[in-house]
Protein backbone atom coordinates (compact mmCIF):
# COMPACT_ATOMS: atom_id res chain seq x y z
CA UNK A 1 0.00 0.00 0.00
CA UNK A 2 2.59 2.23 0.60
CA UNK A 3 4.89 1.73 -2.38
CA UNK A 4 1.06 2.64 -4.21
CA UNK A 5 0.91 5.98 -2.31
CA UNK A 6 4.40 6.68 -3.21
CA UNK A 7 3.89 6.16 -6.98
CA UNK A 8 0.51 7.65 -7.14
CA UNK A 9 2.39 11.21 -4.93
CA UNK A 10 5.14 10.88 -7.67
CA UNK A 11 2.22 10.71 -10.65
CA UNK A 12 0.73 14.15 -8.53
CA UNK A 13 4.49 15.55 -8.89
CA UNK A 14 4.55 15.20 -12.42
CA UNK A 15 1.24 16.34 -13.02
CA UNK A 16 2.10 19.76 -11.00
CA UNK A 17 4.98 20.01 -13.02
CA UNK A 18 3.25 19.87 -16.45
CA UNK A 19 0.34 21.57 -15.76
CA UNK A 20 3.14 24.74 -14.25
CA UNK A 21 4.72 24.47 -17.48
CA UNK A 22 1.27 24.66 -19.09
CA UNK A 23 0.32 27.11 -17.11
CA UNK A 24 4.07 29.64 -17.20
CA UNK A 25 5.24 28.21 -20.20
CA UNK A 26 3.17 31.23 -22.21
CA UNK A 27 4.38 33.82 -19.96
CA UNK A 28 7.75 33.13 -20.61
CA UNK A 29 7.28 33.25 -24.28
CA UNK A 30 5.58 36.45 -23.90
CA UNK A 31 8.11 38.27 -21.94
CA UNK A 32 10.75 36.65 -24.54
CA UNK A 33 8.62 38.04 -26.40
CA UNK A 34 8.39 41.85 -25.40
CA UNK A 35 11.85 41.96 -24.78
CA UNK A 36 12.58 41.22 -28.37
CA UNK A 37 10.16 44.00 -29.57
CA UNK A 38 11.79 46.61 -27.53
CA UNK A 39 15.24 45.78 -28.55
CA UNK A 40 13.29 45.95 -32.45
CA UNK A 41 12.41 49.53 -31.44
CA UNK A 42 15.85 50.24 -30.19
CA UNK A 43 17.19 48.82 -33.65
CA UNK A 44 14.93 51.26 -35.82
CA UNK A 45 15.52 54.37 -33.44
CA UNK A 46 19.76 53.70 -34.06
CA UNK A 47 19.18 52.85 -37.83
CA UNK A 48 17.18 56.29 -37.93
CA UNK A 49 19.85 57.90 -36.00
CA UNK A 50 23.01 56.34 -38.50
CA UNK A 51 20.96 57.90 -41.32
CA UNK A 52 20.74 61.34 -39.64
CA UNK A 53 24.43 60.86 -38.75
CA UNK A 54 25.21 59.93 -42.13
CA UNK A 55 22.99 62.73 -43.90
CA UNK A 56 24.75 64.95 -41.58
CA UNK A 57 28.50 63.89 -42.10
CA UNK A 58 27.90 64.24 -46.32
CA UNK A 59 26.69 67.90 -45.44
CA UNK A 60 29.66 68.55 -43.53
CA UNK A 61 28.01 68.73 -40.15
CA UNK A 62 29.61 66.24 -37.82
CA UNK A 63 33.19 65.02 -37.56
CA UNK A 64 34.13 61.33 -39.01
CA UNK A 65 34.44 60.54 -35.44
CA UNK A 66 30.85 60.77 -35.19
CA UNK A 67 29.35 58.92 -37.82
CA UNK A 68 31.86 56.17 -36.63
CA UNK A 69 30.27 56.16 -33.40
CA UNK A 70 26.84 56.16 -35.20
CA UNK A 71 27.45 53.36 -37.27
CA UNK A 72 29.21 51.56 -33.86
CA UNK A 73 25.80 51.91 -31.58
CA UNK A 74 23.80 50.63 -34.92
CA UNK A 75 26.20 47.21 -34.96
CA UNK A 76 25.61 46.96 -31.27
CA UNK A 77 21.77 47.43 -31.41
CA UNK A 78 21.90 44.59 -34.81
CA UNK A 79 23.71 42.40 -33.07
CA UNK A 80 21.55 42.75 -29.80
CA UNK A 81 18.17 41.93 -31.82
CA UNK A 82 19.61 38.84 -33.58
CA UNK A 83 20.17 38.08 -29.62
CA UNK A 84 17.29 38.41 -28.93
CA UNK A 85 15.43 37.15 -31.33
CA UNK A 86 17.83 33.80 -30.70
CA UNK A 87 16.56 33.91 -26.85
CA UNK A 88 13.16 33.75 -28.21
CA UNK A 89 13.58 31.01 -30.37
CA UNK A 90 15.91 29.22 -27.43
CA UNK A 91 12.69 30.13 -25.24
CA UNK A 92 10.13 28.32 -27.19
CA UNK A 93 11.85 25.40 -27.55
CA UNK A 94 12.98 25.09 -24.27
CA UNK A 95 9.17 25.36 -23.58
CA UNK A 96 8.27 22.79 -26.14
CA UNK A 97 10.79 20.34 -24.99
CA UNK A 98 9.94 20.85 -21.10
CA UNK A 99 6.16 20.22 -22.37
CA UNK A 100 7.20 16.45 -24.06
CA UNK A 101 9.46 15.91 -21.40
CA UNK A 102 6.60 17.07 -18.55
CA UNK A 103 3.86 14.59 -20.57
CA UNK A 104 6.14 11.64 -20.63
CA UNK A 105 7.02 11.92 -17.03
CA UNK A 106 3.04 11.90 -16.59
CA UNK A 107 3.08 8.63 -18.48
CA UNK A 108 5.98 7.00 -16.53
CA UNK A 109 4.63 7.63 -13.10
CA UNK A 110 0.89 6.52 -14.80
CA UNK A 111 2.67 3.17 -15.41
CA UNK A 112 4.93 2.98 -12.53
CA UNK A 113 2.13 3.26 -10.60
CA UNK A 114 -0.14 0.78 -12.74
CA UNK A 115 2.75 -1.77 -11.74
CA UNK A 116 2.76 -0.86 -8.27
CA UNK A 117 -1.40 -1.58 -8.05
CA UNK A 118 -0.43 -5.32 -9.97
CA UNK A 119 1.84 -5.85 -7.45
CA UNK A 120 -0.55 -4.67 -4.50
CA UNK A 121 -2.95 -7.07 -6.06
CA UNK A 122 -1.15 -10.23 -5.48
CA UNK A 123 -0.63 -9.48 -1.84
CA UNK A 124 -4.42 -10.21 -1.89
CA UNK A 125 -5.54 -13.60 -1.80
CA UNK A 126 -9.06 -14.53 -2.80
CA UNK A 127 -10.93 -17.29 -2.50
CA UNK A 128 -13.06 -18.66 -5.90
CA UNK A 129 -15.80 -19.47 -4.07
CA UNK A 130 -17.74 -18.99 -0.50
CA UNK A 131 -18.14 -21.19 1.88
CA UNK A 132 -16.93 -22.33 5.48
CA UNK A 133 -12.59 -22.25 6.40
CA UNK A 134 -12.18 -26.21 7.25
CA UNK A 135 -8.48 -25.23 7.87
CA UNK A 136 -5.83 -22.83 7.50
CA UNK A 137 -2.25 -24.31 6.49
CA UNK A 138 -0.51 -21.08 6.52
CA UNK A 139 -0.64 -18.01 8.76
CA UNK A 140 -0.91 -14.08 8.21
CA UNK A 141 2.76 -12.81 7.11
CA UNK A 142 4.31 -16.33 6.56
CA UNK A 143 6.88 -16.62 3.37
CA UNK A 144 5.46 -19.13 0.68
CA UNK A 145 7.38 -20.22 -1.91
CA UNK A 146 5.68 -20.98 -4.59
CA UNK A 147 6.93 -23.83 -7.50
CA UNK A 148 4.98 -24.88 -9.94
CA UNK A 149 2.02 -26.21 -7.92
CA UNK A 150 0.13 -23.89 -5.83
CA UNK A 151 0.14 -24.12 -2.14
CA UNK A 152 -2.52 -24.57 -0.21
CA UNK A 153 -3.56 -22.11 2.24
CA UNK A 154 -7.07 -23.13 3.59
CA UNK A 155 -9.61 -26.05 2.95
CA UNK A 156 -12.64 -24.23 2.17
CA UNK A 157 -16.24 -26.23 2.49
CA UNK A 158 -18.78 -25.31 -0.17
CA UNK A 159 -22.12 -26.64 2.17
CA UNK A 160 -24.47 -26.48 -0.85
CA UNK A 161 -22.58 -29.32 -2.49
CA UNK A 162 -21.58 -31.21 1.06
CA UNK A 163 -21.51 -35.17 0.38
CA UNK A 164 -20.90 -37.45 3.14
CA UNK A 165 -19.97 -41.36 2.16
CA UNK A 166 -20.29 -43.40 5.42
CA UNK A 167 -20.55 -46.59 6.43
CA UNK A 168 -24.35 -47.54 8.20
CA UNK A 169 -25.96 -50.96 9.33
CA UNK A 170 -28.60 -52.25 8.28
CA UNK A 171 -30.50 -52.16 11.85
CA UNK A 172 -29.25 -48.33 11.90
CA UNK A 173 -30.86 -47.52 8.45
CA UNK A 174 -33.94 -46.77 9.39
CA UNK A 175 -32.95 -44.07 11.55
CA UNK A 176 -30.96 -42.13 8.82
CA UNK A 177 -32.92 -38.56 8.14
Amino acid sequence: KANVMKRQAELDIARINLSATKALGPIKIEKAEADWKRTKVTYDVEVLEHKRQLALFKEGLISPQALDLAEEELLIAREVLKASGKALELIKEQIAEDLRQGQAEVESAQATLRIAEVEQSYATLKSPLSGIIASVSTQEGETVAVGLSAPTFVTIIDLDRLQVETYVDEVDIGKIK
